[in-house]
């Protein structure tokens, strides 16, 4: 498991703290969307490659798989 993300859409207020820390352009997050560094569990910076992720709904259990892809 390279990184695992808890996110509840209907509290979730934006994970932006870099805009606050480094620009002057205010930014918000909509519901369905989660920042995240590209670091690992393990805190490595991910590579350029192929992803493989899973997101599993809490309510339904439904799980949908996908994949990432990170261009550096």
């Amino acid at each position: 498991i390279i990184a695992e993300l808890e996110h509840d859409s209907e509290t979730y207020s934006g994970d932006i703290s870099w805009f606050d820390d480094f620009s002057d352009d205010p930014r918000v997050l909509p519901g369905g969307e989660h920042a995240w560094d590209l670091q690992s569990e393990a805190n490595q910076i991910l590579t350029t490659g192929l992803y493989l992720f899973t997101v599993k709904d809490l309510t339904t259990g439904k799980i949908e798989k996908g994949k990432l892809t990170i261009i550096k």
